[in-house]
Parts: C-alpha cells; structure tokens; sequence
C-alpha cells in the first residue's frame, strides 16, 4: 500500500530576496520505492527504488538513473552534491 503525504520546503539564501518555497509530494511504497516529486514551482522527480536512483528535470533537461551496484561512488556522489 502506498503512503504519500503533501511537502513543503523554504529555502533561504542572502543570494535571494524571499525564500523559495518548493512544494510537491512524498511517497513510499513499500518494500523498497521512495519518490520526491517536486510540483511548485517547477517540476522534477526524485525515485530511489531497491539499488537505482532516478533523476528527472524537466527545468535542468535531465533524466538520469545510477545503479548502486555498478556505480557506488557515482550514487554517493550523488547524495551529497546538488545538480547543476
């Protein structure tokens, strides 16, 4: 059964004059998916499930997917640096 709940996240950074405010949705299915899907105010979807890891952007023009198995470093990279 899959659990979702609504988000909200405020970024604040002297570089910006007000805070950005994301808003989307998390869910969870279990045993193993967890999706971000970020809907305001631009689109993108973040999905661990089991040992890969997707990426999409539609402002960044992306879609990435790393598997934990053939790329370890790749995925911890990932987890710790923000996407340009």
């Amino acid at each position: 059964r899959e659990l979702a709940v609504l988000f909200e996240e405020a970024t604040h950074s002297s570089l910006l004059s007000a805070p950005l405010i994301v808003r989307g949705i998390l869910r969870f299915t279990p045993p193993s998916r967890l999706e971000k899907e970020v809907l305001e105010p631009y689109h993108e979807r973040y999905v661990v499930e089991g040992d890969l890891v997707t990426v999409e952007s539609e402002r960044k023009k992306i879609k990435k997917s790393i598997s934990e198995k053939s790329t370890p470093h790749r995925l911890i990279a990932l987890s710790f640096c923000k996407m340009k």
